[in-house]
């Protein structure tokens, strides 16, 4: 006599599918877990010798860390995780409204066998107190503190934002830091730009150059 297999009662049914949904979610939450172990891929040094007559839209390419404390400086950046920066990733450097002090890193690197002239621009004439430091290796070798709650005469470049000539021998690299703070208000949007010399001299003897920003014309 042949007998008939078991049919599975519905409410064993429902515990292999409760179990089989668990043993699911068991094995995403592994994935996701090694996929957080992988260090994320950051961009490498924005090599100013691939376009050495354009100019390069740096905040693409920016690292940002928010300073609540403002108790950072920076020789105690270099000693900070990877981690504490955040990508930016766009065309501008966007902190909504806050009243923390920020750092933004850019690293820099030229490629060439000749070392270029470069005029980095940040973009928002706003900012009360920007300081930009050039470092190289750990140290920094070229400094500015400017603002629009300073000395103009501080400036190194006259105008309507923040510019400041720097140079990058042959075959070495370089990081932009630049902290950016407020007396009162809030932030505006910053785009961050790297010139070639003859560009931004272009511009600023009365041209309107507007590289896509339509809300923030250049002009002197």
């Amino acid at each position: 006599m042949t007998i008939a297999p078991k049919m599975p009662s519905l409410l064993d049914s429902k515990r292999l599918l409760h179990a089989a949904g668990i043993g699911l979610l068991l094995g995403l939450i592994l994935v996701a877990s090694a996929w957080a172990m992988e260090p994320l891929g950051m961009p490498s040094e924005v090599d100013v010798a691939t376009s050495p007559s354009e100019v390069i839209h740096l905040s693409q390419h920016a690292f940002l860390l928010e300073d609540r404390e403002q108790a950072l400086a920076v020789e105690t950046l270099g000693g900070l995780p990877e981690s504490h920066w955040r990508y930016v990733s766009e065309e501008a450097i966007h902190v909504a409204y806050t009243r923390t002090t920020w750092w933004i890193r850019v690293p820099l690197v030229n490629s060439d066998d000749h070392s270029t002239k470069r005029i980095l621009e940040v973009r928002s004439p706003l900012i009360d107190f920007l300081d930009m430091y050039l470092i190289q290796g750990d140290q920094p070798i070229q400094s500015y503190a400017v603002g629009d709650q300073r000395q103009l005469a501080d400036r190194p470049l006259l105008g309507r934002t923040f510019a400041f000539p720097i140079e990058i021998p042959a075959h070495a690299t370089r990081e932009i830091l630049i902290r950016l703070s407020l007396k009162d208000g809030v932030f505006d949007v910053a785009p961050l730009l790297l010139w070639p010399e003859k560009a931004f001299s272009h511009c600023s003897t009365g041209n309107n150059c507007f590289l896509g920003f339509s809300s923030v014309p250049f002009w002197h």
